[in-house]
C-alpha cells in the first residue's frame, strides 16, 4: 500500500486484489523469497509459536533456535 499526500489530502492506494495480510505471513514470504534469514523473522514475529511451525512444514532449517 502506498499513502500518498497532495495538499493536505491523504490517499491510500492499494493494488487490485489485495487485502491486509498477517505478520507471519508476510515474513514467511520474505523468507521464502530469501531476502531475510529465518532467525531473523522469527526474532521479528509476533505469533512466535506459528511461524515456528509455518516454516518447519516448508522445510526451513530453524536450527537457530538451538543456538
Amino acid at each position: 500500500m502506498v499513502i500518498a499526500s497532495h495538499a493536505s489530502e491523504l490517499r491510500f492506494h492499494e493494488p487490485e486484489g489485495l487485502g491486509m495480510v498477517t505478520m507471519n505471513d508476510h515474513l514467511l514470504d520474505l523468507v521464502e523469497k530469501k531476502l531475510v534469514e529465518p532467525g531473523e523473522a522469527y526474532m521479528k514475529a509476533v505469533e512466535k509459536t506459528q511461524l515456528l511451525k509455518d516454516m518447519q512444514a516448508r522445510g526451513f532449517n530453524t536450527s537457530f533456535l538451538n543456538a
